[in-house]
C-alpha cells in the first residue's frame, strides 16, 4: 500500500478508537494545557501502524519527549502527528476535534490528511487536489475582509500578553473589521475547513508544526493561500504560526491589518 492511501486508512481507525474508547482521565500544564490519556493512547496507535507498515520512516508526533526544534531528520520519509488536535474540545464533548497526519519525503511535503470523526469527514491532499471524503474541492470565494468569517487563537495555556496575546489579536481583527470571529480551538480542524471554505480565514501566532503541516499542503491544494509566521524559510521543526485564507487577496488584507 503507498502512503498516501495507508494515511486515510490509520486516520480512520484512530478516529474509531478514541471515540469508542474515550477515557477523559487528563493532566494540565502550564505551557501545554490539557493532555488526555487518549492523546497518549492515539499517539501509541499512530506510531505502531505506520512503524509496522513503513520501518524505514521517522515519525515525530505532539506527544514525542524530544527537544523538536533541534531535530535532524535523515530518513526518505517523515511523518508529522497530532494525535488529537483539539483535546480540551474532546474532554468536553464539545464536538470539535480532530486527527492530522502530513508525510513529507526528502523534507518536502507529499500528503496530509486531517480527520474529523464525529462527522466522519477525511479532508485530504497528495501533491495537487484536495478532497473531502474522496470527493474534489475547490475554493471559490474572494470576499474582502469585512465579509469574512475568522477564526483566531493564540497560547491560551499561559495566558501571553505579548505581541501576539488574544486579547490584541481581537482588537485588530473583531467586527466590523471582519463579519465575524470564532475561537474554536483545533487548528488542524479549522484549517481544513479554510480549505473547504467553511471559514474564511484563520490565524494563531503560537501554533506549532504538528499544528501548521497539514495546512500547507491542504489549502494552497484547494486554491487558498499560506503565510507562515515565524522562519517560514527554515525547515518545517522551527516554523512557529500560521495565516490562512480563501485567497491570497483576502491572506494579503489580514497581514496588513495585524501588522
Amino acid at each position: 500500500m503507498e502512503r498516501e492511501e495507508f494515511l486515510k486508512d490509520i486516520l480512520r481507525e484512530v478516529g474509531a478508537t478514541t471515540l469508542k474508547k474515550k477515557i477523559k482521565h487528563s493532566t494540565y500544564s502550564y505551557d501545554k494545557g490539557f493532555l488526555a490519556e487518549s492523546d497518549i493512547i492515539a499517539h501509541d496507535a499512530f506510531k505502531k501502524g505506520i512503524s509496522k507498515n513503513f520501518p524505514e520512516d521517522f515519525i515525530l508526533t505532539e506527544e514525542d519527549n524530544i527537544d523538536f526544534k533541534s531535530l535532524k531528520v535523515s530518513n526518505e520519509f517523515l511523518w508529522i502527528i497530532d494525535p488529537i488536535c483539539g483535546t480540551t474540545n474532546y474532554l468536553y464533548d464539545f464536538p470539535f476535534y480532530s486527527h492530522s497526519v502530513t508525510i513529507l519525503q526528502n523534507e518536502v511535503l507529499y500528503a496530509a490528511g486531517v480527520f474529523d470523526p464525529i462527522r466522519s469527514e477525511l479532508f485530504f491532499s497528495c501533491k495537487n487536489g484536495f478532497y473531502i471524503n474522496n470527493k474534489q474541492f475547490t475554493l471559490s470565494k474572494n470576499l474582502s475582509m469585512k465579509e469574512a468569517l475568522i477564526s483566531i487563537n493564540t497560547n491560551q495555556s499561559n495566558f501571553d500578553e505579548g505581541e501576539y496575546s488574544l486579547k490584541k489579536i481581537i482588537d485588530k481583527l473583531s467586527p466590523p473589521i471582519c463579519r465575524r470571529l470564532r475561537i474554536l480551538e483545533s487548528a488542524n480542524l479549522e484549517l481544513a475547513y479554510v480549505a473547504s471554505g467553511r471559514i474564511d480565514a484563520y490565524f494563531n501566532p503560537t501554533d506549532k508544526p504538528w499544528d501548521i503541516a497539514a495546512a500547507k499542503i491542504l489549502i494552497p491544494s484547494a486554491g487558498g493561500a499560506v503565510h507562515i509566521i515565524s522562519n517560514s524559510d527554515s525547515n518545517i521543526f522551527n516554523q512557529k504560526g500560521i495565516l490562512a485564507a480563501s485567497s491570497d487577496d483576502l491572506l494579503k488584507e489580514i497581514l496588513k491589518a495585524l501588522a
